[in-house]
């Protein structure tokens, strides 16, 4: 009887402990969790879903704008790859993606590096870190419900 209730107490503390630490892992991973977007000349400019199922995760749409002699600005279009090696480090996250060398070109050149940076609960800013002199863009966390119809359109 004695040896059931230590084998009992011993499953109890171990599945406290793997409570304990999803628990840890998933509110240090959530502050980045969800769609973000980026919007410029009142477009979309980037779209960035995070995912944090244990492992941090996601893709990454860069859209295209054009003009044609000074008229206005539209998305003629859209690429989305998944995020590379991302990692995060207190308020900071960075990842790589693909880059292609032209567009519409199939021959890869190195990876763009970014470093998004948690500045509120629903903002964030994203560098560009090959390129110092590139402004970084302000992202903002789509509501949860706005994110879910989107894909169900």
């Amino acid at each position: 009887m004695k040896s059931k209730f230590n084998l009992m107490s011993i499953v109890l503390c171990v599945a406290v402990l793997a409570v304990a630490q999803n628990s840890k892992t998933g509110s240090v991973n959530s502050s980045f969790a969800g769609t973000w977007e980026g919007r410029m000349n009142d477009l979309p400019g980037i779209d960035l879903t995070v995912t944090d199922g244990g492992k941090i995760g996601g893709t990454i749409t860069f859209y295209l704008q054009q003009r044609t002699d000074n008229g206005p600005w539209h998305v003629t279009d859209k690429f989305t790859t998944a995020l590379l090696a991302p990692r995060m480090e207190g308020q900071t996250m960075t990842f790589e993606v693909l880059h292609f060398r032209s567009h519409g070109s199939s021959e890869l050149g190195p990876n763009v590096k970014f470093r998004l940076e948690l500045t509120g609960e629903n903002e964030l800013l994203m560098h560009k870190l090959d390129d110092p002199s590139t402004p970084p863009m302000k992202l903002t966390r789509r509501p949860a419900e706005t994110a879910a119809c989107e894909r169900c359109i």
